[in-house]
């Protein structure tokens, strides 16, 4: 479709506002051609545009704007597995042993198995 466009740097607006092949170099011929502009209008039907200007929107915020806490929670719902039990520390016992079981019940111990997969 781009080789048939005869003003390559056409702008979408202007591209939109008649019919799709009307700034071609020549008309679209069957099969392939008249199949990719069929699928290319069917995408383009519920595309509106306003007169607004162009900005950035950031899908994982509720405001639109880019932040890192967003991002990294976005990150660890994807990557990290959830638990639902809360972690419990007992105090009577070394902090290393806590950590020890935190990291067991977490899967997380640096084993051969896990340090192979890693690539460490």
């Amino acid at each position: 479709m781009f080789m048939l466009e005869s003003i390559p740097n056409i702008c979408v607006a202007d591209k939109l506002a008649g019919s799709l092949d009307a700034s071609f170099r020549r008309p679209v011929r069957g099969g392939a051609e008249q199949e990719q502009l069929s699928d290319l209008g069917s995408l383009l039907n519920p595309v509106g545009l306003s007169l607004s200007n162009d900005r950035w929107f950031y899908s994982l915020s509720t405001s639109g704007a880019f932040n890192v806490k967003d991002t990294r929670l976005a990150i660890d719902d994807l990557i990290l597995p959830s638990y639902f039990e809360p972690t419990r520390w007992v105090n009577l016992i070394p902090i290393k042993i806590n950590v020890f079981m935190w990291r067991d019940r977490r899967d997380g111990l640096p084993t051969k198995h896990h340090l192979a997969r890693k690539g460490s």
